[in-house]
């Protein structure tokens, strides 16, 4: 992507053109980095959390409290999981390309995303498996 952009400055300068797919280069590359970075931002509890609840449970009710939000973030999840996944295939199926000179096929990009989700629903999944096994052992 660095090199993409060097290049685009070089033949914006100096020759008065362009590659014409930069910015839909660009937004696939931040779009598919983004997804694929949820999961592990998810595994080392990088992610923003509103802590004014979890702070002033006991160390049970908090885990009652994980317990529901992972519950509620793989169901939210899958469902995203699902629509992108049948995204993917109808692109896929129908042939779609992006609109541009590079003709990109749209299942590419969103194929990352779904990735990315996957990762992210395995995370939630470990955390899920984690604080149930917690309950169980009571430790807690």
């Amino acid at each position: 992507m660095f090199l993409h952009i060097i290049l685009e400055i070089i033949l914006r300068n100096s020759f008065d053109t362009s590659t014409f797919v930069l910015d839909e280069f660009v937004g696939y590359a931040v779009a598919s980095l983004a997804f694929l970075a949820l999961g592990e931002t998810f595994h080392k509890r990088a992610l923003i959390e509103v802590t004014i609840l979890k702070d002033n449970f006991s160390k049970r009710n908090r885990l009652f409290f994980e317990l529901f939000s992972n519950l509620a973030c793989s169901v939210i999840g899958s469902i995203l999981f699902y629509y992108i996944g049948r995204s993917v295939i109808n692109h896929f199926y129908r042939g779609t390309v992006s609109s541009s000179v590079a003709e990109v096929p749209q299942f590419i990009p969103e194929g990352l995303l779904l990735i990315g989700v996957f990762v992210f629903l395995l995370r939630v999944f470990e955390s899920l498996w984690i604080n149930i096994s917690l309950l169980i052992v009571k430790e807690y």
